[in-house]
């Protein structure tokens, strides 16, 4: 079937402003796959429109067919996928487990990314009293658009606090499974990190979203932000200065080593979107995460007659 497999997928060639595409899948065609281009660094939105509590998701995948973010379900709805890409080619999948066909519509849209306005919600660019009042405006936080980590990247001579601005955001996709690390040094003052995970993909800091904590400081051991296993997905890490109306100077080095998983896309966390193994092999070793960030995935497989089974799972890493 055409659209059915990446090698397959539809082309949308240079995404550059919005793109609508309509069609269905089901029982006989549960898959379909969309291949586009990026230029420069780019601010991507995907919506997938579809009746509500319909057996249906989408994904987006790098180049290798690797899941970079799922989108997320609430209410019965399908949530929006909103990352920042950086040159290459991407694909997007939509996967249906329903045995009717379910018609949808894929909105892809691509822009330059938005500089200078804050990731925390409630406070809009240079908030405050207007110059004409002789008040100055609000400080407004950075943003830093990391794009994919991979490896070691370093940010160093950085500045944030009052005198500079009140917090500063690193926002980054992590395409795979794997371990990941923020650590500040030589830093002049105190300042504190707090990394959050984009679960409803608005690419805001939202404060449900936080839950690792690191800090530093020029007379104190600098405590990293550390977790030895986090899933594909987008992230932001705030750094803040330690103290009221203070500054802080700080080097950032954020790492990552990937421990990629077997399994794409990633399960689905309901019964419905369970990920289909079909007809167990002999042997099947399946590799995921699961954990605060994941806590539930289903597998559905099929046995032709009567067997025994057995089913271990083994954490390999710990999760946060």
């Amino acid at each position: 079937m055409v659209d059915n497999s990446l090698d397959k997928a539809r082309d949308f060639g240079l995404l550059n402003g919005k793109n609508r595409v309509r069609n269905a899948v089901g029982r006989t065609d549960k898959l379909d796959f969309y291949q586009f281009n990026i230029s420069g660094q780019q601010t991507l939105s995907l919506k997938l429109k579809s009746p509500r509590f319909s057996d249906i998701n989408f994904s987006l995948l790098n180049s290798s067919g690797t899941t970079i973010s799922k989108a997320a379900r609430a209410n019965g709805r399908i949530k929006p996928i909103n990352t920042t890409l950086q040159t290459g080619v991407y694909y997007i999948q939509v996967r249906s487990v329903s045995k009717s066909p379910v018609r949808y519509s894929l909105v892809s849209e691509a822009s330059a990314p938005i500089t200078g306005s804050p990731l925390v919600p409630g406070t809009p660019p240079g908030s405050g009293a207007p110059p004409s009042s002789g008040v100055p405006p609000a400080p407004v936080p950075s943003i830093v658009d990391v794009g994919i980590l991979a490896g070691t990247q370093t940010f160093p001579k950085q500045a944030v606090g009052a005198i500079d601005n009140p917090a500063d955001f690193y926002r980054f996709t992590l395409s795979q499974i794997g371990s990941f690390n923020a650590t500040v040094s030589n830093v002049i003052g105190n300042a504190s990190m707090e990394l959050y995970f984009d679960s409803n993909g608005n690419g805001l800091a939202d404060s449900s979203e936080a839950f690792l904590s690191g800090s530093g400081g020029s007379n104190a051991a600098s405590r990293p932000v550390s977790a030895t296993a986090l899933p594909a997905g987008n992230y932001i890490l705030q750094v803040k200065s330690g103290g009221f109306n203070n500054s802080a100077g700080y080097d950032l080095i954020l790492s990552t080593t990937q421990n990629p998983g077997n399994i794409s896309p990633d399960p689905g966390s309901e019964a419905p979107t369970a990920f289909a193994l079909g007809s167990l092999p002999n042997t099947l070793v399946a590799k995921e995460y699961v954990g605060e960030l994941d806590k539930t995935d289903f597998y559905r497989f099929t046995v032709e007659t009567v067997v025994t089974a057995n089913i271990n799972v083994v954490a390999s890493l710990r999760a946060a």
